[in-house]
């Protein structure tokens, strides 16, 4: 758990749509392009990757917001 005050990090969703292009392209692993790209853990990234996923597989019309 964070503690009080904590500022997390920001990334825009560009960055975050190259860093899952990257993943499935297969560029690299969670833990290798996580390093790479400068991110704290490769938690981020898988769940980057899972929101992506399911978007791809949402109805026509519907929105997706890393």
């Amino acid at each position: 758990m964070a503690k009080k005050g904590t500022k997390f990090q920001t990334y825009t969703e560009e960055f975050r749509r190259l860093a899952v292009e990257r993943y499935i392209n297969g560029d690299g692993s969670y833990q290798t392009l996580s390093k790479e790209l400068g991110l704290p853990s490769p938690t981020s990234l898988k769940t980057w990757v899972k929101k992506y996923e399911k978007a791809i597989s949402l109805p026509k019309g519907k929105t997706f917001l890393y």
